[in-house]
């Protein structure tokens, strides 16, 4: 229903074939406003009927979430010891249990 009144306005506004759909507000499953309808008058008042009250007085971001996740945090930085270190510690283990050549 919705892309025949798409493909229907975009005729009209293409090619001026004739337009026969009204404007419909407001509608559970569509808002549909053609060219030179919207006067300041009636924005206002499909606007008063929206749900949730407020009109158009909420912001864009408080009524549509977005749909992207949250950059995730960065791992936290672990500090390694340097590799003679490492070294000499493990084999002074290895040594303990009689393994390795010394």
């Amino acid at each position: 229903r919705n892309v025949d009144l798409l493909f229907d306005y975009l005729m009209n506004r293409l090619y001026s074939f004739p337009l026969k759909t009204k404007a419909q507000v407001p509608s559970r499953d569509a808002l549909f406003v053609p060219t030179g309808w919207d006067t300041q008058t009636k924005v206002d008042q499909a606007a008063s009927q929206l749900p949730g009250g407020g009109g158009l007085d909420r912001s864009f971001e408080s009524i549509v979430i977005s749909l992207e996740p949250p950059p995730p945090t960065p791992p936290a930085v672990e500090e390694c010891e340097d590799m003679p270190t490492f070294l000499r510690r493990h084999a002074a283990i290895l040594q303990k249990l009689g393994g390795g050549s010394g």
